[in-house]
């Protein structure tokens, strides 16, 4: 038995091997391709992932009074171990490597006081001469390094937007050529063996 439907347009998660086992498609179009109408599992979207406690909870209580069957209920991070592992071994390396950074910085930023303090020597002979207090002369110069450091992270934080926006636009326009090449064309696919009914596709 042969069963013929049309593709509609190819999508993208960003990950490959998810990407090549990865089919959305209606539930009837499913379960005639499978030749099974049972559903393993069920996968519920959010658009705010911080009410998953708050949906997870209605959800399971609902369930409970509406079927009679034993069903488990299981956030995203429970089916997605890797994750949480994956972000827990690259919050260390960030951290590592922003140490890393900090260190640089400070030791970047206390040699350029110094070099600026060591060449304006006689300036500072200066106004200590004609009354000036020593705290005063290292106020200013506390002063011009946040000054300096003021304008400094405001310019870097000009060019990281420039940066970031000129990145996104490049992803939309890219993602609108793949949807405009994406064609739907013709599939025919077999009736799977019966080891491989009862099983669900996502």
């Amino acid at each position: 038995m042969r069963s013929t439907v049309r593709v509609a347009g190819l999508v993208t998660t960003g990950l490959q091997e998810l990407d090549a086992r990865l089919l959305k498609t209606h539930l009837v179009t499913g379960e005639r391709l499978l030749g099974t109408d049972r559903v393993s599992s069920i996968v519920i979207g959010l658009d705010d992932t911080a009410r998953t406690q708050e949906v997870g909870d209605a959800l399971a209580l609902r369930l409970r009074s509406a079927s009679s069957e034993p069903l488990v209920l299981t956030d995203w991070r429970a089916r997605a171990p890797f994750y949480g592992q994956v972000r827990a071994l690259y919050s260390g390396v960030f951290w590592f490597l922003g140490g890393i950074v900090f260190v640089l910085v400070c030791l970047a930023t206390s040699n350029t006081l110094l070099m600026s303090v060591m060449e304006r020597v006689r300036e500072f002979g200066t106004l200590l001469a004609i009354g000036t207090g020593r705290g005063q002369v290292a106020l200013m110069v506390v002063l011009e390094a946040l000054w300096l450091g003021v304008v400094g992270s405001a310019r870097r934080r000009r060019a990281g937007r420039r940066a970031r926006h000129r990145h996104q636009r490049r992803r939309h326009r890219d993602a609108a050529a793949s949807r405009a090449a994406s064609r739907g064309f013709p599939l025919a696919a077999r009736r799977p063996p019966r080891r491989f009914r009862g099983q669900s596709w996502a």
